[in-house]
């Protein structure tokens, strides 16, 4: 039998508390995300710790095995999800709803690690939008106790020993890690989702397992606390910028291996993680990592602005005080077949085949329909025909094969021909989505419509220019691209990006270096090049929030404006110095000002999302790029 260890329930709150936060988007939590990667080393261990003894009882029981894992997993899980879909159903529109439906497929598949690999890009709704994204670890989890299982049962009917079992899964995590290190630069999403690229997390628990089993290792104070410093330092640390999974996710497992291994009862370390509060939240860290990620989502959704610290907040308590209601009203009763659970074995199965089937009936209603848009009035619905999805755009005006995402190799572009001018008043339209999303309104101007007038090359999540830290990716993007335009007759250059504070992070004068250089460069090569500014970005859920309120809406909604007029003055600047044009989207989106730029013009939304234009939106900014640029019949 297992001795209870109360100092895991609060190395569980130590582990789901800075993911909390972290979501919630409090600084001093940029790292928190490694509270998966605790979670992935606790449940190795505890897993290993079962499975051994009961193999070495002789009544290890594989169905009996699936069937606990079942009852601790799946009831919390159903309800969270059964829940958010019916606020999803209220207050989602059609794309996002038909999007929500697919990942609930994907949930009760347990392979939403896969769905959200492949779903999640550059056009895809920011993280903090999606209800169940968080899912995803659990997805590893589920994958990993389908092999691990029979992997021990076979190497117990093997007779190997202890030692021998522990070399074998020290190798197979050995062998994990190496992958994920070499996946860390080639596919980074591939490595963040894959269960094969975090396996190693949960053997290293499972090494630790099998080594206290057959040694019981004695409590040292200095290095549990070494533990806990290297989770603390990895949550305070760590940022969007750390590659992750990287070398660097050693840290966070090497503090929670110290932690289970050296912070026995007795430790000052096992008594402060011990204590009543740690331990009421680690019970209940379940839970309380299936709430808070479609609290937070939903109320991002709804809230017509971006939900302030305060508010996030009180989310977070609200997400704990529903994890403790589950708990006490659903887990813990059906997890020990207590109370109103006793004895109904049987009424519980039936309830969640209930349950997956009302799920799964709906969710597959959402994807077929489209995300039912027939719960919106006529008017709305009329007005989200124009609020469609970009890469669906991007397809239906044959340009997704122009389009490089974060999968795609430089080469498809080359072979697509998206760089093949044959005409001098042809124009070239290079950047990443922000360069993109003006094909549209160029097309629809210009008359091509992808027949050779307007040429696309554009790299999502790129920026024109290269500098340390560029990716492989774009690196062989703006290369092709500066090779194609060195070889081309003189021609209409378009560059376009989203301009915003991740350029800016490079420092005011290293940015205005890079445009300089490029303008420059092309400008040498004999091409004229229109410098496109920034487009105005919509608040919170912004154009979410105008179509949702309609027949209501107002015309204008307020923007943040802070770096949009300075970086503009600079890109005009340097178009100015070398002879270049610089065509400004805000002079036809906010006719006002820019405290007041138009979302909704003539009954058509203008922006496909809360940054990238609809065609609507595209051709009236294309009007300005051309008045610039010169039309096709004034070159």
């Amino acid at each position: 039998m297992i001795r209870h260890r109360p100092e895991i329930d609060g190395l569980r709150a130590v582990a789901v508390l800075p993911v909390i936060l972290y979501h919630a988007g409090f600084s001093g939590f940029s790292g928190g995300f490694v509270g998966v990667d605790v979670f992935f080393v606790i449940s190795g261990y505890l897993i290993t710790l079962i499975i051994h003894g009961d193999l070495e009882r002789g009544r290890f029981s594989l169905r009996r095995f699936l069937e606990r894992r079942a009852r601790r997993i799946l009831p919390a899980l159903f309800l969270v999800v059964l829940v958010t879909s019916g606020f999803a159903w209220a207050w989602m529109l059609p794309q996002q709803l038909e999007s929500y439906s697919w990942s609930v497929l994907s949930v009760l598949g347990f392979a939403s690690n896969f769905y959200f690999w492949q779903s999640i890009d550059y056009f895809a709704a920011p993280a903090e939008f999606l209800p169940l994204l968080h899912t995803w670890s659990l997805a590893v989890e589920e994958q990993f106790y389908i092999f691990f299982p029979p992997l021990m049962m076979l190497m117990a009917w093997l007779g190997l020993s202890r030692g021998r079992m522990t070399a074998v899964l020290a190798a197979g995590a050995l062998a994990s890690l190496a992958l994920c290190l070499w996946a860390v630069d080639r596919s980074p999403s591939a490595n963040f989702f894959f269960p094969v690229t975090r396996a190693w997390e949960l053997l290293a628990g499972s090494c630790l397992a099998l080594v206290q089993s057959r040694q019981p290792l004695r409590g040292n104070n200095l290095l549990g606390a070494l533990g806990l410093a290297l989770i603390a330092g990895a949550v305070v640390g760590f940022g969007p910028a750390t590659p992750f999974p990287s070398l660097w996710a050693v840290i966070p497992v090497a503090g929670t291996l110290l932690v289970l291994g050296f912070a026995q009862r007795g430790t000052w370390v096992a008594r402060l993680l011990a204590m009543r509060g740690p331990v009421a939240i680690g019970l209940i860290s379940y839970g309380a990592y299936l709430w808070h990620q479609p609290v937070f989502a939903l109320a991002r959704l709804r809230l017509p602005d971006h939900p302030g610290p305060v508010t996030m907040a009180a989310l977070a308590v609200l997400s704990l005080l529903l994890a403790a209601l589950s708990w006490w009203l659903l887990e813990n009763p059906i997890r020990r077949g207590t109370g109103w659970a006793g004895g109904h074995g049987r009424r519980l199965a039936l309830g969640a085949i209930g349950t997956v089937v009302v799920l799964g009936t709906g969710a597959a209603g959402g994807v077929l329909s489209g995300g039912v848009p027939q719960r919106f009035t006529p008017a709305q619905q009329a007005i989200l025909i124009d609020a469609n999805n970009f890469e669906r755009l991007l397809e239906e005006h044959d340009r997704r094969k122009c389009f490089l995402d974060g999968r795609e190799r430089v080469r498809l572009l080359e072979e697509n021909g998206c760089l093949a001018p044959r005409d001098a008043s042809d124009l070239v339209l290079y950047g990443n989505s922000h360069a993109a999303h003006l094909v549209f309104g160029l097309d629809a101007l210009m008359g091509g419509h992808g027949k050779g007038a307007v040429h696309m090359f554009a790299a999502g999540s790129c920026r024109p220019w290269i500098t340390d830290g560029t990716t492989r990716r774009c690196i062989e993007a703006h290369r092709s691209f500066l090779d194609h335009m060195q070889k081309a007759p003189p021609l209409r250059v378009v560059i376009a990006a989203n301009w915003h504070a991740p350029y800016w992070e490079l420092g005011e004068g290293v940015f205005e270096a890079r445009i300089r250089e490029l303008t420059k460069t092309l400008t040498e090569m004999g091409h004229h090049v229109t410098l496109v500014g920034r487009v105005p970005q919509i608040a919170g859920r912004g154009w979410q929030a105008a179509v949702a309120r309609l027949p209501e809406v107002p015309r204008d909604l307020a923007l943040p404006s802070e770096d949009i007029a300075p970086v503009n003055a600079l890109l005009a600047g340097i178009a100015a110095d070398l002879g270049a044009g610089f065509a400004d989207p805000a002079a036809v989106l906010c006719p006002a000002g820019l405290a007041a730029c138009q979302v909704i013009a003539n009954g058509t939304v203008l922006y496909s999302d809360g940054g990238h234009l609809s065609v609507m939106g595209s051709e009236m900014v294309a009007t300005e790029i051309l008045r610039v640029a010169g039309r096709k019949d004034e070159p």
